[in-house]
C-alpha cells in the first residue's frame, strides 16, 4: 500500500520495470535495454533512461 502511495525506496527508487528471476539466478544488467538499478529479495529492478519517462527524470 505504500507504494500505491507514492513512497519508493532504492533500488525501486525510479524503477519502472522489475522481474523475478528463477530461483538462484542472477539479475541481468540489462532488461529491454534499462539498467539494473538493484536487487531486493528475488526481485530485479530496472530504471529508464533519461528521456524514456519525464515523470520520473
Amino acid at each position: 500500500m505504500r507504494n500505491i502511495n507514492g513512497e519508493y525506496y532504492y533500488p525501486a527508487t525510479n524503477a519502472l520495470w522489475f522481474y523475478a528471476p528463477t530461483n538462484g539466478a542472477s539479475c541481468v544488467p540489462l532488461w529491454y535495454e534499462q539498467e539494473l538499478s538493484g536487487r531486493y529479495l528475488n526481485h530485479c529492478f530496472y530504471e529508464p533512461y533519461e528521456g524514456v519517462c519525464n515523470e520520473i527524470h
